[in-house]
């Protein structure tokens, strides 16, 4: 991607196109920020791409909250973690946490915003059913975030759009918040 909105630095009359006003890289893992940052780096894009080392459930929450504590401010004034409006989520996060952080992401869209995510694999087997008071085992937590995804599409797709594509490893989904 950053090839074709910096063009190649390999090439001295490569140019870029298309390139988005800002990109925000939210990855919790340090040590792969950093390297982002360095790839940011390399393309001259720091002036309008950043790596936050963050929780994506942290950054989103933080926005949503900047957003109501700052609701009658002019758009000028403004200054939330994200840049708003968010027209593009792209979602790479374990399955367990993969519905919470689509459902953080969709909420922050803009109109004729999309969340782009990895559908959960579907449980099989029995699990049993989680006991009161009991902390979940790994398997009941798949099937509990698996049921929480379908929620999360039912919701989105009585009200906007939701499209799937099947890849050779798993279906990916494709959530459109109406404009």
């Amino acid at each position: 991607m950053m090839d074709l909105w910096c063009g190649d630095p390999a090439i001295d009359e490569s140019e870029g196109s298309n390139r988005p006003e800002t990109l925000r890289v939210i990855e919790e893992g340090g040590k792969f920020g950093v390297i982002i940052d360095r790839l940011l780096r390399r393309y001259n894009a720091s002036s309008w791409a950043q790596v936050i080392s963050d929780p994506w459930s942290a950054i989103a929450a933080e926005t949503e909250s900047w957003n109501a504590a700052n609701a009658t401010l002019p758009d000028v004034a403004r200054s939330a973690p994200l840049p708003q409006p968010i027209d593009l989520v792209i979602i790479d996060l374990p399955e367990i946490e993969r519905v919470r952080a689509a459902t953080l992401a969709f909420n922050l869209l803009a109109p004729g915003g999309a969340v782009i995510a990895l559908e959960p694999q579907v449980p099989t087997g029995d699990v049993g059913e989680p006991e009161q008071g009991v902390e979940m085992t790994p398997a009941q937590q798949v099937v509990a975030s698996f049921n929480q995804w379908i929620e999360f599409v039912q919701s989105v797709n009585s009200n906007h759009s939701a499209a799937f594509v099947e890849l050779a490893g798993g279906t990916i989904g494709v959530f459109l918040r109406s404009a």
